[in-house]
C-alpha cells in the first residue's frame, strides 16, 4: 500500500489528507489514447460548486445519488460549502476531477450550545453536548448565519473535523430561531460506544441512557455492544442524553475502491508504532 499526504484545504487547520492506494486501481494504457479511472472513497470538507469539490477534486454530480441529514432524497441545493461529506466515485487519471456516485451528509453533533468563550476571536470554544468546539477563520456558517449569533443556549448542528480533544467546525447551522428548550428538542450525536451497561453507554464522555421504549436500528438482534458506531437521537437530560433512537452507522471507507482519501486532523499519534489517527480512522 502507497500512501502519501497533500496539502490541506483550510490551511488555518492543522490538517492533512492521507491518500491510501490499493492493489487495484486505472493506468493509462500503452498508447496514452483512453483515458482511465479509479474507484475512490473520499471523505473531506466542500470547498466549492459548479459540481462539488471535496480535497481537490471536482466531483461531476448531475446523476449522484445525495443523503443530507438523514434525507435520501437530497439534492445539491441542500449541500454548502464547509460541509464534511464522503463520497463514493471515481477519479479521472488527471486526479483533479471525477463522477460521484453516493454523496453522503451528516452532523457531528447537534445540541444547545454551553461554555461559549470568545475572548480569542481567533479561535472561539464552546461545548455541545459535552464535546469541545473549536471555531476559526475557516469555519463557515449557513445562510444567514455569522459568529456573532453564538452564544449559549443558541441550538446548532455542527460539521467538522475530529482531534482526539475536540471538534473543529467546518460547518455550523442554526437549527431555530428561538432559545433551545430540552423537553422538545431532539438532539444528535454520533460515535463509537463505550462502557456499555444495560441502561446507559457513553459517546465521548456524553452520557447516553436507553430503555425499551428506544427504537433500536440497523443493528442485528437489535443488540448494542462496546465499539459500535451509531447516531443517538433524543432529548437532554440535565449532562446526559435520553436516547429514543440508537441506529448503527457506518464509520468505515470501505474495502473495495482502488484509493480511500481522508481528510482530518492528526491525532494520536505514537511514533514508536507508527501509527496515528485521522477522523477516527487509525
Amino acid at each position: 500500500m502507497n500512501t502519501t499526504f497533500k496539502k490541506a484545504l483550510l490551511p488555518a487547520m492543522i490538517t492533512s489528507t492521507l491518500i491510501m492506494s490499493g492493489c487495484g486501481g486505472g493506468s493509462s494504457n500503452d498508447t496514452g489514447s483512453t483515458p482511465t479511472t479509479s474507484s475512490r472513497v473520499t471523505s473531506g470538507i466542500i470547498s466549492g460548486f459548479g459540481s462539488v469539490y471535496v480535497n481537490g477534486v471536482k466531483y461531476e454530480t448531475s446523476a449522484t445519488s445525495m443523503k443530507v441529514d438523514d434525507n435520501p432524497g437530497a439534492s445539491q441545493d441542500d449541500l454548502r460549502i464547509g460541509m464534511h461529506v464522503k463520497i463514493n466515485g471515481t477519479v479521472n487519471d488527471d486526479g483533479i476531477t471525477g463522477t460521484a456516485t453516493d454523496l453522503i451528509y451528516e452532523n457531528e453533533v447537534k445540541g444547545p450550545v454551553s461554555n461559549f468563550d470568545n475572548s480569542n476571536p481567533a479561535l472561539i470554544t464552546m461545548t455541545v453536548l459535552g464535546q469541545q468546539i473549536e471555531v476559526n477563520a475557516d469555519t463557515r456558517f449557513d445562510q444567514g448565519m455569522t459568529v456573532a449569533d453564538l452564544a449559549d443556549g443558541v441550538f446548532i448542528e455542527v460539521s467538522g473535523l475530529l482531534s482526539s480533544t475536540a471538534i473543529s467546525a467546518t460547518f455550523i447551522e442554526r437549527q431555530q430561531a428561538g432559545t433551545f428548550n430540552p423537553a422538545t428538542d431532539l438532539v444528535e450525536i454520533k460515535g463509537v460506544i463505550s462502557n456499555l451497561t444495560a441502561s446507559s453507554f457513553t459517546i465521548r464522555g456524553l452520557t447516553i441512557n436507553f430503555d425499551s421504549t428506544t427504537v433500536i436500528d440497523n443493528i442485528p438482534a437489535n443488540t448494542l455492544s462496546d465499539g459500535l458506531y451509531v447516531e443517538v437521537k433524543g432529548l437532554l437530560n440535565g449532562t446526559a442524553l435520553d436516547a429514543s433512537k440508537v441506529e448503527a452507522e457506518e464509520d468505515g471507507l470501505g474495502e473495495n475502491a482502488d484509493d480511500v482519501e481522508i481528510e482530518g486532523i492528526v491525532s494520536d499519534y505514537n511514533a514508536a508504532a507508527s501509527t496515528f489517527t485521522i477522523q477516527g480512522q487509525l
